[in-house]
């Protein structure tokens, strides 16, 4: 089965500007723990850099008006069923390395 949900998980902004590579335990764990989890088929990292250069690529009227710091680092989870957010949501909504989950169907 293909993936049909698309969530973005965004990092606590300390866990993100203390490991912007995500290269430490406490984002490393938890890439490795999205993959593990049922429904989800990929786990992509974006760090603050890339998400606010893609911010500014799609919404190039507002990169005057961004701070550097405003974005922290995210994950991209694709899931199979929107009832596998919702269980992925329950599970991580109290992560203290959690900023928030966002979901959006998988284009």
């Amino acid at each position: 089965m293909s993936a049909k949900f698309e969530a973005t998980v965004d990092l606590s902004k300390g866990v993100s500007a203390d490991d912007p590579a995500c290269e430490k335990s406490a984002c490393a764990n938890l890439k490795m723990a999205l993959g593990r989890f049922a429904g989800v088929t990929s786990v992509i990292y974006s760090s603050p850099a890339e998400v606010l250069n893609d911010f500014n690529r799609r919404n190039p009227q507002f990169s005057d008006f961004v701070d550097p710091d405003t974005f922290p680092g995210e994950f991209t989870v694709l899931l199979e069923t929107k009832a596998d957010y919702e269980a992925l949501n329950r599970t991580l909504r109290d992560n203290p390395t959690i900023g928030d989950v966002v979901v959006d169907p998988a284009k």
